[in-house]
């Protein structure tokens, strides 16, 4: 890393305090405007570029994990598509942070899903809900964490979520603790045939 640049930390143990200090209000998309409304949307993020791991630190790193992510989506939600999976952003939201439902915004025509990857941090509420064609799921991203002390374990299962850009999703008040979560866009060069059905 540069003079000036922090360390995230890992997946496994991110550095709370460090990308909370590098992160901005989040902000959405509200017709052809982008707009912050923390009574719509209360969290904060911090863009790709400005995501930094130690150095020399390896998998499962900030990028790293993509290469699982397009493997994964590659015979799940994508089958026999030419993929790519690119991050976008790191999403924070403490104590009281959500985000009503929304649809993501497309980032080129080619774009048609989005995975979710939580990081390991211990948080209560912050539930993830789904809904298309008039059904509605609930996915628990919450990672596992030690009992006694909150502190989160050396070694995790990371858990993610994927789903259509035409999904509709919202983040339920965080009641307690930091949610942090990646956001990876997915790119696809011919567009799936199969019915956009959530997949957590």
């Amino acid at each position: 890393m540069g003079s000036g640049e922090t360390s995230f930390g890992t997946v496994g143990n991110p550095d709370i305090d460090a990308i909370r200090s590098k992160s901005a209000p989040s902000a959405f998309g509200k017709g052809d405007q982008t707009v912050t409304d923390p009574t719509y949307r209360n969290g904060h993020e911090v863009n790709a570029d400005d995501i930094k791991c130690p150095p020399g630190y390896q998998y499962p790193s900030f990028d790293r994990i993509r290469s699982d992510l397009k493997d994964t989506l590659g015979v799940t939600l994508f089958v026999g598509k030419e993929i790519d999976v690119r991050l976008y952003k790191l999403a924070l939201y403490d104590e009281g942070g959500h985000f009503d439902w929304h649809r993501d915004s497309t980032h080129g025509d080619d774009h048609h899903g989005t995975v979710l990857v939580a990081l390991n941090t211990a948080w209560k509420g912050g539930a993830l809900r789904l809904r298309h064609g008039g059904e509605e799921t609930v996915v628990d991203l919450q990672p596992k964490v030690k009992e006694v002390d909150e502190k989160p374990q050396p070694e995790i299962r990371i858990k993610a979520v994927a789903f259509y850009t035409d999904v509709e999703h919202k983040v339920e008040p965080v009641t307690e603790g930091v949610r942090l979560v990646l956001q990876y866009d997915v790119f696809v060069s011919e567009q799936s045939s199969r019915s956009s059905t959530p997949d957590p």
